[in-house]
């Protein structure tokens, strides 16, 4: 395959890619990233046969199938977990286990929150109920004197 035709063949396909590459959603960068692999192979292959068989520059079959392997995987498993179509811009990269052991963290003291709540909103309650009965017994206790203060002084 000629270079010329690699290049033409690279341009064409790049038309589908006309907007800015960080607009571009992850099936469209997988795409990319396959069509990125393909190219690179063509071209070196192209390398490959207009260098001599024995030279050191040589890529082997080893080394194209690590690229060809890497590029598959990267396109066939890119954002394996974003189920959306938004703009590459507005997606992160984030380490599974450091948001899994955050998950946790705050799941456990969502947790410790919430038994802690219930039992100090318990205990209140209890101080609550408590002081309303003091409270009622004390004004139960201040109408009884003023009924006998009222007996006293007016008998």
């Amino acid at each position: 395959m000629k270079l010329e035709f690699i290049s033409a063949h690279l341009k064409e396909r790049l038309q589908r890619y006309h907007g800015e590459t960080l607009s571009m959603g992850p099936y469209d960068t997988a795409n990319f990233l396959l069509l990125c692999g393909e190219i690179l192979l063509k071209y070196i292959d192209y390398s490959n046969k207009q260098i001599e068989p024995d030279s050191q520059a040589i890529i082997s079959k080893t080394d194209l199938n690590k690229i060809d392997d890497l590029f598959r995987e990267l396109g066939n498993n890119f954002f394996p977990m974003a189920h959306t179509n938004d703009p590459l811009r507005n997606l992160k990269i984030v380490n599974a286990r450091q948001y899994e052991d955050l998950n946790a963290r705050v799941e456990y003291l969502i947790i410790n929150f919430s038994e802690h709540y219930e039992n100090n909103m318990a205990t209140s309650i209890e101080m609550k109920e408590r002081e309303v009965r003091l409270n009622r017994e004390l004004i139960a206790e201040l109408r009884n004197l003023r009924t006998e203060i009222r007996d006293i002084l007016n008998p």
